[in-house]
């Protein structure tokens, strides 16, 4: 794994490491804000490894998708999971009705998801899925 990618998996882990605070200490919006970027730092991270770096906004994601879901690496529902995270975290950050607050439960959901999600990253870089630098 080379630096970049380490420095990305660091990030991702710091991220995942504030979200679990916030989830004990119940900020529901923050946590879910964390745990989304502890997801999208991983795949930083997975794309630094393999030499690519993403294009910004939403077209992140379909350029993750190309490179790692697409071609089997890794599997389709983990992608599901960080998509929904992104749809959660843009909802409860730009949403401004009272059905744009995204409950406690749901939050608690995607911290889970985070949590396998930053793991099977960490696995895939340290693993043969992520190139030696």
């Amino acid at each position: 794994m080379n630096d970049v990618a380490k420095a990305w998996l660091l990030k991702s882990k710091n991220n995942l490491e504030s979200a679990d605070m916030l989830r004990n200490h119940g900020t529901t919006s923050c946590t879910l804000d964390r745990a989304y970027f502890a997801m999208f730092d991983a795949a930083k991270a997975m794309g630094a490894a393999e030499g690519k770096d993403y294009p910004p906004c939403s077209k992140w994601l379909d350029a993750f998708a190309k490179l790692f879901v697409e071609t089997g690496r890794i599997e389709p529902g983990l992608f599901d999971d960080l998509r929904e995270a992104y749809r959660l975290r843009k909802l409860d950050v730009y949403g401004t009705r009272e059905q744009d607050r995204i409950p406690r439960d749901v939050a608690e959901s995607v911290f889970l998801k985070a949590a396998h999600f930053v793991g099977m990253a960490e696995e895939f870089l340290g693993g043969t899925g992520g190139k030696q630098a």
